[in-house]
């Protein structure tokens, strides 16, 4: 009867010891037995899909050699281990920031339980939860969420600075009309109110003509037009169209060759003399002495096609790094402190830099502090004639 309930016993311990067994190997969490002082007893086969280590690899190394705890976090962890050890209470659920056998970032939720021998601590049980996936999806949402806020307050400024804008000239528009009904006024001085009028009206146009612009821009609907042209040809009218403007404040605006350029290119001459103008007027705007050059040539980078290059630089009050990052931006300048103090709307350089795309290119910007400003604009010019 001894010998018949012996076996009972032992058919039951096997029969737990299966269950157990199989629950150990078959958990989606990381299970590992750690001796109590740190030695890796033994490890299901999860590790192997979540850290990228075979069992062989893991059992009878301390934690600490294995490499999955980032430096930093060495003394942090192992006197954790050592205090909940020591103490032989669970420290409740531990996030960490582990790395695989590739060295990729692995977070987990790490439970711990105890295997206690006459009240202490002989084994410790830790269940690895990993939460990856999870934390990479609240980390974008919070990009998303503070991506939309800085659009918002973005948007919020252009409206401020947009009805400024459009206040502003046609304030002058109306008040100059006011004045040309009144009776007997000389001739000369009407016709400075008429230039007052027109330059504003002038004013008035660009600035919707900028947000029409980038409303097809983002809808899709903006189309190009490509056509041979001369890139000299462009940079000229350019020259001839800006050059007034930079007299009245006492710049000079000079071109360069910088190397032979064909005759012709195939590309969008309006969308292009558009980029230009902008990038010339906006050097304009933000040099008070010195002045601006543009500089044409032809480049070529290793394993990448050729491009023409259309180069505007100035003397300028220059840009911070951290602000050009946000150059490029719709509804968005370097300071807003530029705005009250040059004007504009920010859309300019954001339409600017999405007509480069569409041309093949794109525009690039170097700058420092008080040291003026350098605008690249690159092209696609097409196939050779």
């Amino acid at each position: 009867m001894d010998f018949i309930e012996h076996k009972r016993a032992a058919e039951k311990l096997r029969e737990s010891e299966e269950k157990l067994r199989t629950i150990f190997e078959n958990t989606r969490d990381v299970i590992v037995y750690v001796s109590k002082y740190g030695t890796m007893l033994d490890v299901n086969e999860r590790v192997e899909e979540v850290f990228g280590y075979k069992r062989e690899e893991i059992v009878g190394k301390h934690f600490i050699r294995l490499g999955i705890l980032p430096l930093k976090d060495i003394p942090r962890t192992v006197k954790l281990f050592r205090d909940t050890v020591r103490k032989g209470q669970a420290a409740g659920l531990i996030e960490l920031e582990l790395r695989d056998k590739s060295g990729n970032k692995v977070v987990v939720e790490v439970g711990t339980r105890f295997i206690k021998r006459h009240g202490r601590v002989e084994n410790v049980v830790s269940v690895f939860h990993d939460i990856t996936a999870r934390k990479q999806v609240e980390e974008e949402l919070a990009k998303a969420k503070e991506a939309a806020e800085a659009a918002n307050r973005a948007k919020s400024e252009f409206l401020a600075n947009m009805s400024h804008e459009i206040r502003t000239p046609m304030t002058a528009i109306l008040g100059f009309t006011d004045l040309l009904m009144a009776p007997d006024v000389p001739f000369q001085e009407q016709q400075d109110y008429l230039e007052i009028i027109q330059r504003n009206g002038k004013i008035l146009l660009k600035l919707i003509n900028d947000i029409l612009d980038l409303s097809k821009i983002e809808a899709g609907k903006m189309t190009l037009e490509k056509t041979r042209c001369s890139p000299q040809q462009v940079v000229n009218d350019v020259k001839s169209l800006m050059r007034d403007r930079a007299v009245d404040k006492g710049l000079s605006l000079e071109t360069q060759l910088a190397s032979p350029l064909p005759q012709t290119i195939h590309t969008d001459p309006v969308r292009l003399r558009q980029v230009l103008v902008n990038l010339v007027g906006n050097a304009i705007k933000f040099t008070e002495h010195g002045g601006v050059l543009i500089t044409v040539r032809r480049a070529r980078q290793p394993g990448s096609p050729p491009q023409m290059q259309f180069v505007v630089s100035d003397t300028g009050i220059g840009i911070a790094p951290e602000q050009i990052r946000e150059l490029f931006q719709p509804f968005s300048q370097a300071d807003t402190s530029t705005t009250r103090r040059f004007g504009g709307t920010g859309l300019g350089l954001a339409i600017s830099k999405r007509l480069a795309k569409m041309l093949g290119g794109d525009v690039q910007v170097k700058s420092s502090p008080g040291k003026g400003s350098t605008f690249t604009l690159s092209i696609d010019p097409g196939p050779p004639q």
